[in-house]
């Protein structure tokens, strides 16, 4: 069977990241830059084409406005949900690669493995819906605080721009978690407590994506904190040398650097924490 090489996560959301003010950096190598996130050889032609549907329904209507003009009121249909169960999926299938999974209880890793089965027979229209494996989107929007949670100095910055994969669990939720710029999918495994999760879950038979109150529990604000602590850390460890070679090319253009996202970004943190914000 033919497979194509496909991202892992859709190569719209690294193109904006190069295009609006930052260079691709993964925390494995942080030295070192690249040119496009992590691919694979999973789909078929005819997944392929599926999932790129998705993803120009995505990128068009909610990714590209919001990062231009902030959220619009988007009114979408059942194709946000095949988007965000495409990502969960293949996040998931890429954790599971990269021995990402390994510290779950055998029960813990029977729920993943339940609801990467449900996600494939969605997406391959086996079944009507994902079940009890919901999809949650959630828009960021720059951030000054939050009661009992004590942000890191690139908090904003990371909520507005950084990409990555990883897996979020404590004793009543586990999801799989998709930090795309400003987005976050989360694919539930686990969810114990619905109610707590105001506003983010996208439904089956459509809805509205808008500008809301959006109500998360606690836990996941600590998750969001240690995440970007983890980066600021890892940011911290750039050899001088690299650090040089970033300072040359924002010299370079200062008009382009200006107006990129990466120094929305880091105003919003330098309103809040000052000089802290910035790198050691």
């Amino acid at each position: 069977m033919i497979r194509w090489t496909a991202s892992v996560l859709p190569s719209f959301i690294f193109r904006r990241q190069k295009k609006s003010g930052g260079h691709i950096r993964h925390s494995i190598a942080i030295n070192q830059r690249v040119q496009d996130g992590a691919k694979e050889h999973w789909l078929c032609p005819e997944c392929e084409e599926l999932f790129n549907g998705w993803e120009t329904k995505f990128s068009n209507a909610i990714f590209h406005p919001t990062n231009e003009n902030g959220l619009p009121t988007v009114c979408y249909g059942d194709w946000l949900l095949k988007f965000c169960t495409s990502v969960s999926w293949r996040s998931l299938v890429y954790l599971r690669q990269q021995n990402g999974l390994s510290s779950l209880t055998p029960q813990q890793l029977r729920l993943a493995d339940s609801a990467q089965q449900s996600w494939a027979e969605f997406l391959r229209g086996e079944r009507p819906h994902p079940g009890k494996f919901e999809q949650h989107l959630i828009p960021f929007r720059p951030v000054g605080g939050a009661p009992g949670i004590k942000f890191p100095p690139n908090i904003n910055r990371y909520l507005l721009r950084i990409i990555e994969i990883n897996f979020g669990r404590n004793t009543s939720a586990m999801f799989v978690y998709s930090k795309i710029g400003r987005f976050a999918v989360l694919g539930f495994v686990q969810l114990d407590h619905p109610k707590q999760w105001i506003g983010s879950k996208v439904k089956l038979r459509g809805g509205a994506l808008r500008h809301r109150e959006y109500v998360f529990p606690a836990p996941f604000g600590e998750f969001l904190a240690d995440r970007a602590k983890r980066v600021w850390d890892v940011m911290n460890a750039i050899s001088e040398p690299q650090q040089r070679k970033i300072n040359e090319s924002i010299r370079s253009d200062l008009d382009r650097f200006a107006n990129s996202d990466m120094f929305k970004a880091m105003k919003f943190d330098v309103e809040v924490f000052g000089r802290a914000a910035f790198r050691k």
